[in-house]
């Protein structure tokens, strides 16, 4: 069995009887099935070790040597079934292929040849990896604006405060007074930042810093910031080639438009130095060339990156850090550490948390931009400022209708020339309430009533008429029974009549005339409480001049719970009926001057600003923008390569290959244990 031939190699050295022996081994473990399934992978070690031997050699006749191996065809097909048998096998064999290759230009033709007649070792994949390009980190998109975000802000505030206020100005001072208010601290903190600036950076500069952060120039929109910081979408470790882990991560971190970016995680600390400074070393090498004039304030920087532990650093009166191996500018957001060398990068800190001056700044213009709405919608908006504040009051006049029953006593103690008189004397009352009532206001009706009540006159507007019959009246005589003459005052005045025109309810009262005592006085008095009862008022005029018999009266009117002593406009007197027709007008109005109803009507002089519902549609463009940075497309890169995909060869077949190996053979098991030394190989 050839192996190398001498006559090609020249001298034979140990690593050229070490490569011939391997390659003897190589192609027995071909021949023989059985020692191919136990052996083949020591023997695959075994030659590649003595292969790689001679080339770390660097042999002149290298070339030589391995262009006379011989029974290359079987060679290859060991190494194509050493990678069926086991897949793990194909980079070495991969590697045993190039050396050969590289070394004499034939066994690239071998290769090739047995491949081309050989089915199976066809399907052997030696192809190497093709080199993955690193993902392109996605462009960041820039954050909503501040001024989208206070447009949609004040948007919603306008209907809230407009609608709000209503027409009431009561408030209107008070809202006016707030909303100045809100204003102030914004012009205070802008005030010390203007002479106190020095003060405001060395509060701020103290906190956690996001390192690595980018920076970019901010427009108007963006305003008060003049940078934005944006993350630098480092992805995870293990998913540098996610770029859904990526877009997520951005759209996080630009959602809000930079007010709390908490996706940002800080590796850097800055805090404030003890009131002793401690000079660090990097100060007294002479980073710090004391050029800048001002106050100076010391700090402890502490950053894992760069291996800074509360290193002692000064801040300049004009935001510049001195003292460290690397100069910065702090301006209230972010630190910028200008590059070391000529080749260097500049690497900014993004301030993380609310103490920021970029978000101070922002809330409370925000706060001050509503005090602003607040005030103006207190001051335009009607009724605005007024001196007398409140509604409007209109008053007008409304006369109530009068429905007046007079009862007139007919009794015998009345003489006939005093009768004349005392229908006279009804008919002047009637006039009275005609003249100090609204004509188609007035209601009457009259009855006499003696020892019977009869009404000569119904309830009714036709005033004519009732006084036509008051004067056609013929006296009936007979003693005073007052009940029978109350009752039928009370069912007049109950009665349904046809009303001249449509109203509020009439004013109910019955007139009585008398000159003496009621004889029936008990009876009288519960007939008085039923008229009393059902809403009705009694009126009583005294003709005479005993006092005894007029106090008896005026207990029969609504005069009947007032003192004796005071004045009571149901209760009247006169000596005789001629002094009566006199006091007719004086009477009347007594008891019409509360038949003037006032109405109040309140209304204000403002309308309610509808209109102001339109600000709701200010949110829109901060809407659409943030739809913009989570629903738009995903980030792709540039004419990605697909990854080579490598396939199985057909494994190879040897099952039954061992069944007639002998027990007491001693050899290995086909299914034998790698060593250690063989698992690092392949």
């Amino acid at each position: 069995m050839a192996g190398v031939s001498p006559a090609s190699t020249g001298a034979q050295d140990q690593s050229v009887t070490e490569l011939r022996a391997a390659t003897a081994a190589v192609l027995e473990c071909c021949r023989d099935t059985r020692q191919f399934v136990n052996e083949s992978e020591a023997v695959l070690g075994r030659f590649n070790r003595a292969l790689q031997h001679i080339r770390r050699q660097g042999r002149i006749e290298e070339s030589q040597i391995f262009a006379s191996l011989e029974n290359k065809d079987e060679i290859v097909h060991f190494l194509m079934d050493c990678v069926r048998n086991r897949f793990l096998a194909w980079r070495k064999v991969r590697a045993i292929k190039e050396a050969l290759i590289i070394a004499d230009k034939s066994w690239d033709r071998a290769f090739r040849g047995h491949l081309k007649s050989c089915p199976t070792c066809k399907t052997v994949d030696l192809e190497r990896d093709p080199v993955q390009k690193p993902p392109e980190n996605p462009v960041p998109r820039l954050p909503i604006p501040f001024g989208l975000e206070l447009l949609a802000f004040l948007g919603i505030a306008l209907p809230i405060i407009a609608l709000g206020q209503g027409c009431d100005c009561s408030l209107r001072p008070t809202l006016l007074a707030i909303g100045l208010s809100l204003v102030v601290p914004c012009l205070c903190f802008e005030l010390i930042w203007w002479c106190r600036r020095s003060w405001v950076l060395s509060r701020l500069v103290r906190g956690k810093y996001a390192v690595g952060v980018q920076r970019q120039s901010a427009r108007c929109w963006w305003a008060p910031l003049r940078t934005l910081l944006l993350d630098p979408v480092q992805p995870a470790l293990g998913q540098r080639g996610d770029l859904k882990n990526q877009n997520v991560r951005q759209k996080g971190c630009t959602s809000f438009g930079e007010w709390y970016p908490s996706q940002w995680s800080s590796s850097a600390v800055i805090k404030c130095a003890p009131r002793v400074p401690i000079k660090s070393a990097a100060s007294s090498s002479g980073s710090d060339d004391g050029s800048t004039t001002g106050p100076r304030r010391p700090v402890l920087v502490s950053c894992e990156a760069k291996s800074w532990n509360s290193h002692t650093a000064k801040l300049e009166a004009d935001g510049a850090i001195s003292g460290l191996p690397s100069k910065g500018d702090f301006d209230g957001d972010a630190i910028v550490w200008r590059p070391t060398g000529t080749r260097g990068v500049e690497e900014v800190w993004a301030k993380v948390g609310c103490c920021r001056l970029g978000w101070l700044r922002r809330s409370l213009l925000s706060l001050a931009a509503f005090g602003i709405l607040m005030a103006i919608s207190a001051a335009t908006f009607a009724p605005g400022l007024v001196k007398q504040c409140g509604p409007i009051e209109t008053v007008s006049r409304e006369t109530v209708p009068l429905k007046s029953f007079l009862l007139l006593d007919a009794s015998t103690s009345i003489s006939i020339p005093s009768w004349e008189d005392e229908k006279l004397a009804a008919v002047a009352i009637v006039d009275a309430f005609t003249a100090a009532h609204d004509e188609d206001k007035a209601y009457s009706g009259a009855a006499q009533f003696s020892t019977s009540t009869r009404v000569e006159a119904s309830l009714s507007g036709d005033l004519q008429t009732v006084k036509a019959r008051v004067r056609a009246m013929i006296q009936q005589g007979g003693s005073t029974s007052m009940a029978l003459a109350l009752d039928a005052c009370g069912a007049e005045l109950a009665g349904e009549i046809v009303m001249k025109s449509a109203g509020p309810p009439a004013f109910k009262v019955c007139v009585l005339i008398t000159d003496g005592q009621p004889t029936d006085r008990i009876a009288a008095e519960q007939a008085r409480q039923r008229i009393l009862d059902s809403g009705g008022n009694i009126m009583g005029i005294y003709v005479g001049q005993d006092s005894n018999a007029g106090q008896q009266l005026k207990a029969l009117t609504s005069c009947s719970g007032s003192d004796s002593t005071s004045t009571c406009p149901w209760y009247a007197t006169a000596t005789n009926f001629g002094e009566l027709q006199t006091k007719a007008r004086e009477i009347a109005e007594s008891i019409t001057t509360g038949l003037v109803k006032e109405i109040t009507e309140v209304h204000y002089e403002c309308y309610i600003p509808y209109w102001t519902l339109v600000g709701l549609s200010c949110p829109l463009p901060l809407i659409i923008w943030w739809l913009y940075l989570h629903c738009g497309t995903k980030p792709q890169q540039n004419n990605p390569e697909l990854p080579h995909q490598r396939k199985d060869p057909e494994r190879l077949r040897v099952a039954g290959a061992n069944q007639s190996r002998s027990a007491t053979a001693g050899k290995r098991s086909i299914w034998k244990e790698p060593r250690a030394s063989e698992l690092a190989a392949v």
